[in-house]
């Protein structure tokens, strides 16, 4: 009997390495894969009258289903040296990219490219003049895998584009949101019209660098905080990425997780600094005297510097300290402005820097660009944000 039982048990262990082997595929090694042809690659794309593009490939042959990431790329010439992105990280400005990517990474076999985004990649790497845009443009397109540390590129398409000048920017600095029952109004509105009421982007920083195409970099705010507590949300509207817990310990969570409120231990002037590439988040107490003001002007050549454009105070919440001022702008012109806190120009400031800064008391004129802002200003550090509308 019990040479039958281990019979038996060798016949299971056998059958069940059997089992093993079947349900474990081997990794194959797999070097291109197909880009689909696009159903728009015998026409010409007007890329400003059109909104997207899109494209379809199949899985690299891996020898079973992978979860592999996938990145569009776009080249004018067919040459993929030198990305956009290796670029932009040339602060000298004198490496020309040879191709770029859009659409974003993804874990499916299909993406849909934005017109303005594959229109912006061809401007950064041709640098036509407003004036000398050519009326058609080949356009090569590619698929970068990557699985498992390994990287293959598909096949390459070709189709033609209506092109269109694109002024190009840096990416502006990648914000993140003040909001709780001590920040503004305290109702805790998670809306991007509730800035300047409810929420209050952190401040870019003179002398911090940003990358020119995530915008990531320190910010910072200083202002008065209560025991009551507030957070700091990514996406205006969402709560999924944020960050709460507290003073000594933040947590931050990018998939909709709840850490609690962050409160400080007393009532008081604060600074909020947060790297937001590392998420690393500090909050000191001002140690320094912070004057309070009734009213704050901006003004400028574009009322004939007349103090006459009053701006509104962010924190009323019950037992706020306001030294955060918010006015939404309208310049027709370009041309200095600074910031007062009356018409005898007792207290003011002005910097050199545009759109972002720290004005100094009794400094330069701020070099405003015509446009529509919504302007902030901070009474203590002398931070200031002229955020394009």
């Amino acid at each position: 009997m019990k040479i039958s039982a281990l019979l038996l048990c060798g016949v299971a262990l056998f059958a069940s390495c059997d089992d093993d082997r079947d349900n474990n595929p081997t990794l194959q090694t797999a070097t291109t894969f197909k880009l689909n042809t696009p159903v728009y690659a015998e026409e010409n794309v007007n890329l400003r009258s059109t909104t997207s593009l899109g494209f379809t490939w199949s899985q690299p042959d891996y020898g079973f289903p992978a979860a592999v990431s996938y990145e569009m790329q776009f080249s004018p010439e067919n040459t993929w040296t030198v990305s956009v992105d290796q670029a932009l990280a040339d602060e000298s400005g004198k490496t020309v990219p040879t191709y770029g990517t859009a659409g974003g990474v993804r874990n499916v076999v299909n993406a849909t490219v934005e017109s303005k985004d594959l229109a912006t990649v061809l401007q950064r790497c041709e640098k036509w003049k407003e004036d000398a845009v050519p009326a058609t443009q080949k356009v090569y397109a590619r698929c970068m895998a990557v699985y498992a540390g390994d990287t293959i590129y598909s096949n390459v398409q070709t189709f033609t584009v209506t092109p269109y000048y694109v002024e190009l920017k840096n990416a502006a600095p990648n914000y993140w949101y003040l909001i709780g029952a001590c920040i503004g109004d305290g109702k805790w509105t998670n809306t991007a019209d509730a800035v300047g009421t409810s929420v209050i982007p952190l401040y870019p920083i003179t002398g911090q660098t940003y990358d020119a195409k995530t915008g990531d970099g320190v910010l910072s705010w200083t202002g008065y905080l209560t025991t009551d507590g507030f957070k700091l949300v990514h996406t205006l509207g969402s709560w999924n990425e944020q960050m709460g817990g507290t003073p000594e310990a933040p947590e931050y969570t990018s998939t909709g997780g709840n850490p609690s409120n962050i409160a400080v231990a007393e009532n008081g002037i604060y600074t909020v600094t947060l790297d937001t590439k590392t998420h690393e988040l500090t909050i000191k107490k001002y140690e320094k005297d912070a004057k309070s003001f009734n009213t704050m002007f901006i003004t400028g050549d574009f009322d004939k510097w007349g103090v006459a454009t009053g701006m509104n105070a962010f924190a009323t919440f019950a037992g706020a300290q306001n030294h955060d001022w918010v006015y939404d702008l309208t310049i027709s012109d370009d041309g200095g402005v600074k910031f007062t806190s009356d018409n005898s120009w007792s207290s003011n400031w002005g910097s050199a820097e545009w759109s972002f800064g720290t004005g100094l008391a009794g400094g330069a004129n701020i070099p405003a660009k015509a446009g529509s802002y919504k302007v902030l200003f901070n009474d203590i550090t002398g931070q200031y944000n002229f955020i394009e509308k």
